[in-house]
């Protein structure tokens, strides 16, 4: 802005300079992403502002900070559950987060799919939620006849989580009726129908539950 020779005198108000004839100049910030640009005087290189002198407007700009907070999905809170940096700042150490059953995968951008992030990943210039993916634990139901004198049951693969039935029972045992499966030898244990759902029997991962028949004896009745 050029100030004309007939305007020797000028007022202003923050980013608008009006000139002695009238005429008003506004200053314009240029936005600038994850920056925060404000106005912050009107200058000349010779110091003061007098007729035909060439006027600058100044503005200072600072980086934003935001906010990025971690969604456990599922998991145990998130520690820490929020991280603030600047834009474009490394986000640094990421929280730690647990779920039983389940090894975890990492932070990502979305609650499934999405990208991966990283220590070296920077701060955008919103306040995101990343978001903790995991990984099911497997392990194997394994059958036990327990006295049996006959007969197998396959062994089944099973995915923390998710609900599936039993092998039903392929054992015999001479004199005797399968009756339910136990996780203990002895039928102390917790005891399960033949075919019945189950779930969740390890937390383990690669771990192998055995199950155990029980059996009830065959009566026999004596016609005299």
């Amino acid at each position: 802005l050029i100030v004309p020779n007939n305007s020797t005198t000028y007022s202003t108000s923050g980013a608008t300079l009006t000139l002695k004839d009238g005429r008003k100049a506004t200053a314009t910030a240029k936005s600038a992403t994850g920056y925060t640009t404000k106005f912050s005087s009107w200058s000349s290189a010779s110091g003061t502002i007098t007729k035909a002198t060439t006027v600058n407007a100044n503005f200072t700009r600072t980086v934003n900070q935001y906010t990025a907070t971690f969604n456990s999905n599922g998991g145990t809170t998130a520690n820490p559950s929020t991280i603030k940096k600047n834009y474009g700042q490394q986000l640094g150490a990421l929280p730690t987060t647990s779920r039983t059953g389940y090894t975890f995968k990492g932070w990502y951008t979305a609650a499934s799919g999405g990208t991966k992030i990283a220590t070296t990943t920077t701060m955008p210039a919103s306040n995101p939620t990343y978001y903790a993916q995991w990984t099911a634990h497997t392990y194997t139901i394994a059958f036990n006849g327990n006295g049996n004198t006959g007969g197998s049951t396959a062994s089944m693969s099973m995915t923390y989580g998710t609900a599936k039935k039993l092998t039903t029972n392929g054992f015999t045992r001479t004199g005797y009726t399968f009756s339910s499966w136990n996780t203990k030898a002895d039928g102390s244990g917790t005891t399960y129908a033949n075919g019945a759902s189950v779930n969740n029997l390890t937390a383990t991962n690669g771990a192998t539950v055995t199950l155990y028949a029980r059996w009830t004896v065959n009566t026999l009745s004596l016609i005299h």
